[in-house]
């Protein structure tokens, strides 16, 4: 056996849950350190429980100021076969049989009935089945419809935000039905009608989304769980704190009808913004969420200015520096997808091409040659297009609590708050109480998945397939929570290894064991990080080991990862390498290792 020395480089490993409230990340040392943090002038302060540890700003990676999870699995923590111990079920209206939901291994699976329609009452009130959670604030819901029972002609199943269990509370839904169809509905008051825009297609397995910004709700589907459409949107006036939850009704009386589902995430407002809520998206990459009250702008004066409302403070913004302004819930990509292109971008995804005149009243207006002056409804709108982004790498990013994600080349901490340099030119002050996370930024990090890299197929001469692992651990419980959600359904890949996007939007390299994973560097670095766990579809009692080798000579090996655990941040200090490689190893050949967002720090 090939006797290991190491080289010790400043190898950490860190237990790796999304990083708690009040946390930091220092790229410096690999250290994790937890306690409330206050930012100062010159340095981030954590306050430990024997210590205060100073970190200069240049030196963290990641800091966290309040719960801002970016996607959180609502069944993550419930043992197997229970529900979370938040959630509530209940019938709601007049039914003619209980309701019900069972939890198996992540699947959910509801069953609702109807009504007696002598009894069914108008519009105004519901009569369905509810399973779900308080919450606060504004929020994004997820959750996947894998199966619907086509016997019950009349069931509907999805999501639904309500304020109370009352059967006229003001509420909304998206679901989808037997039908082949899709519905969105709300009652914005208590007691009055529903109102919903028509009926949509879709296919079932089908995501559905709820999106709540302020008073405004919105309706989205997907096939994959990555590329949304806007559906439709409507109002939830209600300053209580909601239930947010799956409901289900089979709209008949007797009708008892069965709806499978998982994927169940609750999110607050997306911090890494795929998918953008309503407001402004700069060049330079930055996303602001608010409105313009009222944006009209005078094509041969390119730094005319819009009056933009974050909260409850307002930023004149140059139509120079927009790259678009965003009315609907909008994917990123699909901005990015249009180039140079300019004019409005409609929620059925076409666009229409002219000259962004104004938006006032509810209504945008554009000029164009073919059409003249046209306007449409902002809720027809899911963009409108001024200039193409063009984002410069930033020493910073800021997140914040509403959902803006600001690039930043520098800030200042003073009295009057924090005074962030926007790489556009803007200066926007921010509370602290506004911020969720500072982090490097894109000038400093480096991901490397966006860098060539290769894969190379292990050796055919493997160990035996099971092999009884040293020191393996016990099977893990069976009524422990999964590691990470389900990895989703993908064809073969042609290279050894696979590159995806995870539900948190999290960049993850998924490949089997002695694949060695190679990263090309340009330029000089100082650090790698990355994240690294067994894949859920590993064998129960499986484990791994890391290897790091820089320039191709091994440089740290990492103790034992073990099946069942939670992904762990490693760290390792280097110096100029040209190139980095991952690579796995155990006696479990079935076993498959997970590398998540593998950054490179840049030299200084």
């Amino acid at each position: 056996m090939k006797r290991f020395v190491p080289v010790c480089l400043g190898l950490f490993l860190i237990g790796f849950a999304p990083l708690p409230a009040g946390s930091v990340v220092s790229i410096i040392d690999g250290a994790e350190s937890a306690g409330p943090l206050t930012l100062t002038p010159t340095t981030l302060n954590v306050q430990t429980i024997s210590s205060l540890i100073q970190i200069n700003h240049a030196d963290i990676l990641e800091a966290t100021f309040g719960e801002v999870p970016f996607h959180l699995d609502a069944f993550s923590s419930a043992a197997s076969g229970q529900l979370p111990s938040a959630w509530k079920s209940q019938d709601i209206g007049t039914i003619t049989s209980p309701g019900y939901i069972t939890e198996t291994t992540g699947l959910l699976t509801v069953n609702s009935c109807g009504a007696d329609p002598r009894v069914r009452p108008p519009r105004n009130a519901d009569q369905c089945f509810f399973a779900g959670q308080p919450w606060t604030g504004n929020g994004q819901w997820t959750v996947r419809l894998r199966e619907i029972d086509h016997k019950e002609t009349e069931l509907r199943a999805g999501l639904m935000l309500r304020e109370t269990f009352n059967p006229d509370s003001p509420m909304s839904f998206v679901a989808a039905t037997t039908t082949g169809n899709g519905n969105f509905g709300f009652r914005d008051e208590v007691g009055s009608p529903q109102q919903g825009g028509a009926p949509f297609s879709l296919d079932i397995p089908v995501w559905l989304r709820l999106t709540r910004y302020g008073q405004s709700i919105f309706g989205s589907i997907s096939s994959d769980g990555l590329v949304w459409s806007s559906v439709a949107v409507g109002s939830f006036k209600s300053t209580a704190a909601p239930w947010i939850g799956l409901y289900s009704s089979a709209r008949r009386e007797n009708g008892m009808g069965k709806a499978v589902l998982d994927q169940v995430y609750f999110t607050p407002v997306p911090s890494e913004a795929q998918v953008l809520p309503p407001g402004v998206l700069l060049q330079s990459g930055s996303f602001l969420a608010g409105r313009f009250e009222h944006l009209e702008f005078d094509p041969a004066n390119p730094d005319s200015e819009g009056n933009f409302v974050r909260g409850n403070k307002s930023i004149p913004i140059p139509r120079s520096k927009i790259a678009a302004v965003i009315m609907l819930p909008t994917d990123r990509s699909m901005i990015g997808s249009m180039g140079s292109r300019v004019g409005v971008l409609m929620k059925n995804g076409d666009v229409m091409d002219g000259d962004f005149s104004s938006i006032s009243w509810g209504q945008v207006t554009i000029s164009s040659v073919l059409l003249g002056i046209t306007s449409y409804h902002q809720d027809e709108v899911n963009a409108c297009l001024l200039h193409p982004v063009n984002a410069t790498p930033a020493a910073y990013e800021f997140r914040l609590r509403d959902g803006s994600i600001i690039e930043a080349g520098s800030f200042k901490v003073g009295a009057g708050g924090v005074a962030i340099d926007e790489n556009s030119g803007q200066s926007i002050t921010v509370t602290p109480d506004e911020i969720a996370q500072v982090r490097a930024g894109a000038a400093q990090v480096q991901n490397l998945t966006e860098l060539n890299w290769k894969a190379t197929a292990p050796a055919a001469s493997a160990p035996a397939t099971n092999a009884p692992a040293i020191n393996a651990p016990p099977a893990p419980d069976a009524q422990a929570a999964p590691v990470l959600a389900p990895i989703p359904d993908l064809p073969d890949p042609s290279s050894a290894a696979e590159s995806w996007e995870g539900p948190n939007q999290e960049q993850i390299i998924k490949a089997p064991l002695a694949t060695p994973i190679e990263f090309t560097l340009p330029g000089k670095f100082r650090a790698i990080g990355v994240k690294v766990a067994l894949s859920p579809d590993s064998p129960p009692n499986s484990n791994l080991t890391v290897r790091v080798l820089v320039d191709g000579k091994e440089a740290a090996r990492t103790p034992p990862f073990r099946a069942g655990e939670q992904p762990r941040y490693m760290q390792l200090t280097v110096s100029d390498p040209k190139t980095v490689t991952l690579e796995a190893d155990s006696v479990f050949t079935v076993a498959k290792v997970l590398f998540i967002d593998p950054v490179a720090i840049r030299d200084k």
